[in-house]
């Protein structure tokens, strides 16, 4: 680690930002993610690159593999989004044309060059906020939520069908985003959302989540663990709410080993 910063986030105007020798200098889209590389102190600009297609992107986490390669996590509309051969899933969800976000994750070389791996995941959704992390041998772990459609999950997830009309879904994926090793869903039959990742030195995925509550008695409700701190939502059947969930999943996506809600009579949710 040579200390330098990586930034990302949405670009909005065709005013170029990219520096010389960036992956993609072309701003090629009706909004663009981009990626920067300062200097520890924030007081050079290393590197800028754009990334995206002839659509919009929307960018939502990045993180830098013991490798040095730079991972980045968002969403797309872009039909032509630079997914690479031999990837995951090069192709999308039913083939996707655009239109509704579908998620991504790309591999970026450390100085953002060029693009070494990149990989659809998941389904499409209006909302396509995701999260990465890293499992203690390198593999890739993303969460995110899937609308419509969505892919198969792996023999022995934890929840092996989508259970509700907006899901939450966690991927385990090879380091060079060629191989899907677990894939499971996660959720009631409520709308549910993920926020934030984190592993744990045994390759626990805790995951920061929401969860919709317009219903009191949801025909499926959010897994919760035995002896969870709070089993039951505060605020059941109040349209619209969202009722904070922390959840702890086994680090082969098996099993569920501890959930629990954590939130008011009103509105809350949990974003680290």
């Amino acid at each position: 680690d040579d200390g330098t910063v990586y930034a990302i986030g949405n670009a909005y105007d065709q005013t170029n930002i990219t520096t010389e020798g960036a992956f993609d200098g072309t701003y090629g889209g009706n909004s663009e993610l981009f990626l920067a590389k300062y200097s520890p102190g924030l007081d050079s600009l290393l590197v800028c690159t754009y990334l995206g297609g002839s659509s919009d992107e929307m960018a939502y986490d990045i993180a830098v593999g013991a490798d040095g390669y730079v991972y980045v996590a968002g969403g797309t509309t872009s039909p032509d989004f630079p997914v690479t051969e031999g990837s995951a899933d090069p192709i999308g969800p039913t083939g996707f044309g655009g239109g509704a976000y579908t998620n991504f994750v790309c591999r970026l070389a450390p100085d953002l060059s060029a693009i070494d791996a990149c990989t659809f995941i998941g389904g499409e959704i209006d909302y396509p906020n995701c999260c990465l992390g890293f499992a203690p041998e390198g593999n890739v772990i993303i969460a995110g939520c899937v609308e419509v459609g969505g892919m198969n999950a792996t023999e022995g997830a934890f929840t092996e069908s989508r259970p509700g009309m907006k899901d939450i879904y966690v991927a385990i994926i090879s380091p060079e985003l060629d191989t899907i090793e677990a894939f499971t869903y996660l959720g009631g039959s409520e709308d549910d959302y993920v926020y934030d990742i984190a592993v744990d030195g045994q390759g626990s995925v805790y995951l920061a989540c929401g969860s919709t509550l317009d219903v009191a008695d949801p025909a499926i409700p959010f897994p919760m663990s035995e002896g969870a701190y709070q089993p039951e939502a505060a605020s059941p059947g109040f349209y619209g709410n969202i009722e904070g969930i922390n959840v702890k999943l086994s680090g082969d996506l098996s099993s569920l080993e501890a959930s629990t809600y954590f939130g008011s009579d009103d509105i809350d949710m949990i974003f680290q």
